[in-house]
């Protein structure tokens, strides 16, 4: 089901896989199975997602290999199946587009819509393709006075919205 999703954010024969497994040790009390193995913080099994981003790639551990587009990319995909059985509400992604631009950016664009009928999605973004497909927009900007760095946020409606949009598309200042 997640690779059906990833295929649908533009990545096309990937394989995705998750493996389980526990790490033997000759110093553990702990048994399973009949061999000892190694009690790690979080219990005595260690998860780690796997990737072969294109056909003919052998798998590999995805936290050695994967752009921070396709981590992005995978993440929406693993939200996008769990959803249903989430009871978490609102999902928050930030820059869910890093690395990614053109058609991939309007499918990941059309995902986020799609979950968005489901939960709240807020989204951090920097393109216009996924911009558009918002229904309210916030402009958030930073200033530094007095050495200190202040945070703003201004609610965009109307006009103001859509001259943000444009903005993100040709570069111009034009939030007024």
């Amino acid at each position: 089901m997640i690779e059906k999703s990833m295929q649908g954010l533009n990545m096309p024969g990937a394989i995705f896989q998750i493996r389980i497994i526990t790490i033997p040790s000759d110093d553990s009390f702990i048994s399973l199975d009949g061999a000892f193995v190694q009690a790690l913080p979080s219990g005595v099994d260690k998860v780690e997602f796997f990737l072969s981003a294109n056909p003919g790639e052998q798998l590999k551990p995805l936290v050695a290999i994967a752009s921070g587009g396709e981590v992005s990319r995978i993440m929406l995909a693993i939200k996008t199946v769990f959803q249903e059985f989430d009871p978490v509400p609102t999902l928050v992604f930030d820059e869910i587009d890093s690395g990614i631009s053109g058609k991939t950016a309007e499918k990941v664009a059309k995902q986020l819509l799609k979950l968005s009928q489901l939960k709240q999605v807020i989204c951090i973004t920097h393109l216009p393709q996924i911009v558009r497909k918002a229904d309210h927009h916030l402009h958030i900007s930073k200033t530094i006075h007095d050495g200190r760095t202040t945070v703003n946020a201004k609610y965009l409606h109307g006009q103001m919205s859509k001259n943000a949009i444009r903005e993100l598309f040709i570069g111009d200042t034009v939030l007024g």
